[in-house]
């Protein structure tokens, strides 16, 4: 059980780690590392400004793991811990610094485009994806522009001159294009399902006047499209709860769910569905339902081992029907496929802590992944058994 908890604590792919390392760490990093170029690295590294800075960082990931949807004050609560603590120690003085100003201008924009990642329109949140892995790339080369004045700041102060050496150029453009190229991953997903845009709203239609001529012909109820499908689900609950008091059991499925949808999310899931105890998620890309099954089951059965509980994850892919339940109902999009009852089966076949694949989901991995040895499945309703795959 010890040795369970400093797994779970200190993993490095729980959410915290993950939203410290790869997103409150960015800024204060870049920092840090001008500052101990700039001045003695010892005296800066043990100085109340650094620890500051620091602890900011790891308070803003603590609230974006707890508080998800609020990108925006979430951003920003890293740079308003570290302004009060530099103006308590250096007073209005602070605010002087460039630094210190950049750090509220990257996190302002940085939680503008996260929150808008949440938007339904595909093509625009692979858009704002690209727009955050860029901003990381303009974000390093000003730093690098201000890190340059505090070494020289009579040639450096104006841009065109600063930017007129071919040394500059290239840092600039080259911390610009790797910024660009970081986002590239998510340029497919806005080739494909623009189909929101496509849809007339249900509110204009109801403004046309009865007698007035349909100007646009009714949506399409349904669509079909290749999704990659995976389902977790926590076993033992049942038996669990009647062990323990309802406010325990509401504790851990808020931990479980918080956990799995964060991992899913960072991974790309396009969209989640919940009922008791299960989490089905869709994906455009193998790899990103793969990175985000072996990640939960890591994080969930280490958060699940020590109350006695386990988690079971199926994978599978095929083509999902989409579209609007009905014409009364335009707003209510849900998904209906012979492939989510296969990957829900595949699951429920999955022993506790077990990661069970189809083949096809196998086959489209590759043989760079070890599977264990092939087992078939009966699935009512089906003639022939399918073939599945242990992931280890």
């Amino acid at each position: 059980m010890n040795s369970s908890f400093r797994h779970a604590r200190f993993d490095l792919h729980t959410p915290f780690w993950q939203e410290w390392l790869g997103n409150a760490l960015y800024f204060p990093l870049l920092n840090l590392l001008g500052e101990i170029l700039l001045t003695d690295p010892l005296y800066y590294l043990l100085s109340p400004a650094c620890l500051g800075l620091i602890g900011a960082s790891l308070l803003q990931a603590g609230a974006l793991v707890r508080w998800p949807k609020r990108r925006m004050l979430g951003n920003l609560i890293g740079p308003a811990i570290f302004t009060v603590i530099g103006l308590s120690l250096y007073g209005i003085e602070f605010l002087a610094v460039p630094n210190h100003i950049a750090y509220w201008v990257f996190g302002l924009l940085l939680g503008l485009m996260q929150t808008y990642q949440t938007i339904n329109t595909k093509w625009l949140r692979a858009i704002f994806l690209f727009g955050e892995a860029l901003l990381h790339g303009i974000t390093a080369a000003t730093m690098y522009y201000l890190f340059h004045i505090r070494l020289d700041p009579i040639t450096t102060l104006y841009i065109p001159d600063f930017l007129a050496e071919p040394g500059h150029q290239f840092a600039t453009l080259t911390l610009l294009l790797l910024g660009a190229m970081t986002s590239l991953r998510y340029l497919p997903a806005a080739a494909k399902n623009k189909v929101e845009d496509t849809q007339p709203s249900r509110k204009k239609a109801q403004k046309r006047s009865p007698e007035a001529p349909a100007e646009v012909a009714p949506p399409p109820l349904l669509w079909r499209e290749e999704r990659m499908l995976l389902v977790i689900n926590l076993r033992g609950l049942t038996h669990w709860s009647e062990a323990h008091q309802p406010e325990e059991t509401a504790s851990l499925l808020h931990r479980y769910y918080q956990t799995t949808e964060a991992t899913l999310r960072q991974h790309g899931a396009l969209k989640l569905k919940t009922r008791a105890g299960e989490v089905l998620a869709f994906f455009n890309q193998v790899d990103d339902a793969l990175q985000a099954a072996l990640k939960l089951r890591l994080q969930i059965n280490a958060l699940l081992h020590r109350h006695g509980l386990s988690a079971a994850i199926g994978l599978h892919s095929g083509l999902v029907s989409a579209g609007w339940r009905n014409e009364q109902e335009q707003n209510a999009l849900d998904e209906i496929a012979e492939a989510i009852e296969i990957v829900r089966a595949i699951e429920a076949s999955a022993a506790p802590g077990e990661l069970l694949a189809s083949e096809k989901t196998r086959l489209a991995i590759g043989a760079t992944f070890r599977a264990g040895p092939k087992r078939f499945l009966t699935i009512a309703g089906r003639d022939e058994p399918i073939t599945i795959y242990p992931l280890e």
